[in-house]
């Protein structure tokens, strides 16, 4: 600065304390991208202009900032809380050092808030930011972290609107669009559209536009003293000029454009408008991007992944609920007292959005579900006013909720006109996710105990079940052909989460349901699942026998193409068990299909682990059914060590599905339903029944045996202690099968036959789980 530029204030003796002033040369000319204008201001109201954008861009990056560490803490826990050596103090010590990045986040997002002022998800819109571009050479070399050099360019800049307008009353400011007038009856726009109407920046026309508007901007600014010092140092050649130092106005228009190339559909057009604009600046671009044409996209660090698309301001994220590392879910009966332990749960939410949708689910701490009228879309938003539950208290508590579902709570219905450009069919996606104890296997190889898995995938329609009555926050049903969970964004997200989000359990995640299904079953000692009403857990039994019982209808069952309701399904699966019970009871057909059922069981043991104790009763119902023709068919023969034995496969299937059996509880509850459809009599003794449908169990067992013939004559006897000591193969088979089940399920093992070491072991609750799990990913950027 020359002398005369000085403030009087520097270097100035007075009473009063001195103070310094350090006064640098602000910025004086910004662009505006969606008014195709210029700003020019004068010096004595540059350096406060600067100020203001300056203090509202940096509010923003320390909000990011403060999501980056929240993130950052959550990892270092999840890291100390899995090392099995781990010492509490350590793992208190980053419970703690969360409490603080929590109460940090929680000021800094006040903070931003507050400047930005009220906005409402009403009307899905936002327009008290305006985004400009700084024109001027400020490209400068810096040193980077490792100290190398490194070439800085333009930042966005952000201002509110509010201040925008004022400054403009000043008279110290002056604005020059170059769009020019309107000739033919329309304006001429730097942003064209193609033929597949997606918006482009034309540069070559913005080029033109400028050289053509050089004479007005000196016309413009020459009765201003400052303006004709600022036309003097504003060089519009240079301005122009495509190198390493220049200005570089054409700079965000190639950068913008380039970034559209190659991209889907839903980010190759430009967007410009106050939405977009607020968007870029809730992603916080003012601090972490520049208009540099080599980067595409921008990538953030975030919790899951964060991905955004400049020049269309489209972000796809991936975020989880309540955080990465989940939390327990426990269910409560009507009365509030707990029932049934569901495990550990998260949503992971991946979401593609623009404009103000995108900005509030940055801005806001929590999240509610938007629904259109008809119930047929979704999508999300924040949700002002609320925040996150506090990382102690999901550590520490189990989430648990009620059965009742709010009138509220299924979802918060907008009018049509509001969902109007909002790209509303990419918005939704993701999985619900639970945390799947791993096989002993996986265990030995990770050194994890468990890890989440999708079993139902987000993002389909409320309209399929509406009125059907759905009975709590978090319920499995049953809809044309497909298992889905109606889950409350409060289960997974905490208080202050609002709306409903449905998930459908697609084909590919059938078999990771079914073990869900009989986790949960095996943890609760099979009693009633209270998050599944009664058609929708015999659809699951019905979807279980479909897969091996009948072969012709296997491929309909994996694509989900019976689109029937649960009690055709189990109606249609009572009658084909019919079928193969009683058909052509004069000639070998039964047979031969007992056979090829008892085949397709051992084809298929493994999966026996994720059927119901109905389904395993159906089967066995149906293996152990025989006529006289049955013994007739030479396929129903086999060879053992002592010569040919009768129904070798039929009873080798049965085998399976014993050792498929994971308690006592189950055990007595399979026996007990060994009928055609599964059912529990009424009216008679459970005690008598067990005992007597054993005794079926035991002498279909026997056939081929050689002490069968000694088995049926004590048995008239009725010699019960002979009878029960006869027969190595039938009996004490079954005795021993008795004799090494568990009283009851424990928790954080993956299931396994009973026969395996691995059931053995698995006789508490594993002390490693769910600490010593895989919760990934690692926070870093796509």
């Amino acid at each position: 600065m020359s002398k005369s530029e000085v403030p009087a204030g520097v270097g100035v003796t007075a009473r009063e304390p001195s103070v310094t002033v350090v006064e640098y040369a602000s910025g004086q000319c910004y662009f505006r991208p969606d008014t195709e204008e210029f700003l020019f201001l004068s010096p004595s109201v540059a350096g406060e202009f600067e100020l203001h954008w300056q203090d509202l861009v940096e509010s923003m990056n320390r909000f990011h900032l403060a999501m980056e560490d929240y993130s950052t803490a959550i990892e270092y826990y999840g890291k100390t809380q899995a090392q099995r050596d781990a010492a509490l103090l350590e793992i208190e010590a980053k419970v703690e050092a969360i409490d603080h990045a929590e109460d940090k986040l929680d000021a800094q997002r006040k903070a931003v808030l507050e400047k930005l002022g009220q906005f409402s998800t009403s009307n899905l819109k936002y327009d008290d930011v305006v985004e400009l571009l700084p024109i001027a050479n400020t490209r400068r070399t810096v040193k980077d972290a490792d100290g190398n050099p490194k070439k800085v360019g333009k930042r966005y800049v952000y201002v509110k609107k509010k201040h925008y307008d004022a400054l403009g009353k000043t008279g110290q400011v002056k604005t020059v669009k170059i769009k020019p007038k309107d000739v033919t009856g329309a304006q001429e726009s730097i942003y064209r559209t193609d033929k597949r109407g997606k918006t482009r920046i034309d540069t070559k026309k913005l080029k033109e536009q400028l050289k053509a508007k050089q004479p007005e901007f000196k016309a413009e600014l020459k009765d201003f003293a400052w303006g004709k010092a600022l036309l003097d140092t504003f060089n519009f050649d240079r301005t122009l000029e495509w190198n390493a130092f220049g200005a570089n106005l054409l700079e965000w228009a190639e950068a913008w454009n380039n970034s559209l190339v190659g991209a889907d559909e839903s980010r190759d057009s430009v967007d410009v408008s106050y939405a977009a604009q607020f968007m870029r600046h809730a992603a916080n671009l003012g601090a972490s991007a520049e208009y540099d044409p080599n980067k595409k996209n921008m990538a953030i660090k975030a919790e899951g992944s964060y991905s955004l698309a400049l020049a269309s301001a489209m972000y796809s994220a991936t975020f989880y609920r309540p955080n990465r590392l989940g939390w327990h879910l426990k269910v409560a009966d009507y009365r509030g007292l707990r029932g049934m332990d569901l495990g550990i749960f998260r949503l992971a939410v991946a979401h593609e959005h623009s404009g103000f949708l995108g900005a509030s689910l940055q801005l806001e701490a929590q999240m509610q579900v938007l629904t259109t009228p008809d119930l047929t879309k979704q999508t999300l938003a924040g949700q002002p006013g609320s925040r996150l539950p506090r990382f102690r208290q999901i550590r520490t508590e189990s989430k648990l909720f009620h059965q009742q579902l709010e009138a509220e709570e299924e979802g918060l219905a907008i009018s049509f006109e509001a969902f109007a450009g909002l790209r509303l069919e990419q918005s939704l996606k993701g999985s619900l996710q639970w945390m799947k104890p791993l096989e002993p296997e996986a265990v030995a190889k990770t050194g994890a105990s468990g890890e989440f898995v999708d079993f139902a995938t987000l993002g389909g329609s409320l309209a399929e079940l509406k009125g059907r009555g759905i009975g709590g926050k978090f319920f499995c049903t049953f809809v044309n052909g497909k298992f889905y969970f109606h889950v409350s964004a409060s289960v997974c997200a905490g208080s202050g989460a609002k709306g409903a989000l449905i998930a459908e359990v697609n084909v590919g995640q059938l078999w990771e349901f079914g073990k869900w299904v009989a986790y949960q079953l095996y943890v609760s000692n099979y009693t009633t699942l209270v998050v599944m009403d009664a058609l929708t857990f015999g659809a699951y039994t019905a979807h279980c026998l479909m897969r091996v019982v009948f072969e012709d209808k296997k491929e309909q069952v994996d694509y989900g193409e019976i689109l029937w309701s649960p009690e055709r399904i189990v109606e249609y699966v009572r009658a084909e068990a019919s079928r193969i019970k009683d058909v052509a009871k004069d000639n070998i057909e039964a047979s031969r299909r007992r056979n090829k059922l008892a085949e397709e069981v051992l084809g298929q043991s493994i999966d026996l682990l994720l059927w119901t104790p109905e389904a395993k009763a159906i089967l066995l119902f149906l293996l152990t059914r025989y006529r006289y023709w049955d013994r007739l068919d030479h396929t129903s023969w086999g060879f053992g060590r002592m010569g040919p034995d009768l129904y070798q496969d039929r009873k080798a299937a049965v085998l399976k599905i014993l050792e498929s059996v994971q308690t006592k509880r189950e055990w007595w509850c399979v026996l007990c339903r060994v009928n055609i459809d599964g059912s529990l009599p009424e009216g008679v003794n459970q005690q008598e029944l067990f005992f007597e449908k054993r005794k079926e169990l035991i002498r279909f067992l026997m056939f081929g045996s050689p002490k069968a013939f000694n088995l049926r004559l004590l048995e008239r006897r009725n010699e019960r202690a002979e009878f029960l000591a006869a027969s190595r193969y039938g009996i004490s088979i079954v005795r021993d099968l008795q004799g090494r089940l568990k009283e009851k399920g424990y928790t954080g093992y993956a299931l396994s036959v009973n026969t395996s070491l691995s059931y053995q072991l698995s006789d508490c609750d594993n002390p490693n789980y769910p600490h010593a799990c895989i919760f990934g990913p690692i926070r870093g950027a796509v």
